[in-house]
């Protein structure tokens, strides 16, 4: 990815370690979470509970 997809620390962690491929991945997944789960991503409590998810799908479900 040419810039970091989320601001801070963690948007450069995800712009040095994860493709665009998978970055795209996540963001099908993010949707499903967020109607499934009736999320609002303004909500500073469902903020968090979105950036936990995005955590462990890019980071902790790698084989």
């Amino acid at each position: 990815m040419e810039n970091p997809p989320i601001p801070g620390d963690l948007g450069l962690k995800i712009q040095n370690s994860i493709s665009a491929e998978a970055w795209g991945m996540w963001l099908d997944t993010q949707t499903k979470i967020i109607n499934e789960q009736r999320l609002l991503p303004i909500n500073p409590e469902h903020k968090k509970i979105l950036i936990n998810e995005m955590q462990k799908f890019l980071f902790e479900n790698n084989n």
